[in-house]
């Protein structure tokens, strides 16, 4: 399966942006609300 350079870019948006959601939560739980609000 080949995937376009478009592609790829938002796979790796959405796993970054995921990566620093969960970090952000560690510290954060009560911004667990709003990330439960992103769709994803």
């Amino acid at each position: 399966m080949k995937m376009d350079r478009e592609e790829i870019y938002v796979m790796v948006i959405r796993e970054m942006t995921e990566t620093a959601a969960r970090e952000r939560n560690e510290h954060s739980p009560e911004d667990q609300e709003l990330q439960d609000k992103v769709p994803g």
